[in-house]
Formats: C-alpha cells, structure tokens, sequence
C-alpha cells in the first residue's frame, strides 16, 4: 500500500492505493491517526480511486478511524470509492454513516 498525505485548503487529504487488508490496515491506521490526533484539519477525506481490495480489516481500520475523528469533531470521509469497494462498504452499512463523495472538491465544500 502507498499513502501520500497533502493538505488542501482545511482538509486534510490521504490518498491510498494498492491493497486495504491484514497486510497493509496499520500503516494507514497509523497516518490518519496521527492526523487525526495534530488535528492538521477540520475536514479528513480518504481518496480510494487507486485502492484494488478492501478487506474486514480495512473496512474496520475506516471505522474505527471515523469514530476517532468524529469523537474530536472532525469530518471524515470516502472520495472517488471504486465500484467494487463500494459495493462491500453499502454491504456493511458503512455508507450511511460515512460521508461519500465522487471527488475532493465536493469533499472540501
């Protein structure tokens, strides 16, 4: 998995790519974590467009991320979600808590 994290206006942004899983959830556990915790931003927006899978573990590493930020009065979000990961994150439910969007802009508003 590579993260790349950049700030644009008040949202800070992480932008994953690769494989969300066993393997890989606690490096991006500990980068939104230590984002979270500076409070770098009002707003915490994941770009999935290069993510291929997503497993329990990752599903629940956004989560418990999400409660995290939301606990220090942080929005959290989903951008540019690719159709299959998509598809499992409305399997859990995760989309009706989760702010979705279809790109950074419209995350950033």
């Amino acid at each position: 998995m590579d993260i790349k994290n950049e700030k644009i206006n008040n949202v800070s942004v992480i932008r994953l790519s690769g494989e969300l899983d066993y393997n890989t959830y606690k490096d991006f556990s500990r980068a939104a974590a230590a984002t979270i915790e500076k409070k770098l931003a009002d707003k915490i927006a994941v770009v999935m467009s290069d993510v291929s899978h997503i497993d329990s573990m990752g599903l629940g590493t956004i989560t418990k991320l999400w409660k995290s930020a939301d606990a220090s009065g942080m929005e959290f979000s989903l951008v540019d979600v690719p159709k299959n990961i998509a598809g499992m994150i409305k399997l859990v439910n995760l989309d009706k808590r989760i702010k979705v969007y279809g790109s950074i802009e419209e995350a950033a508003s």
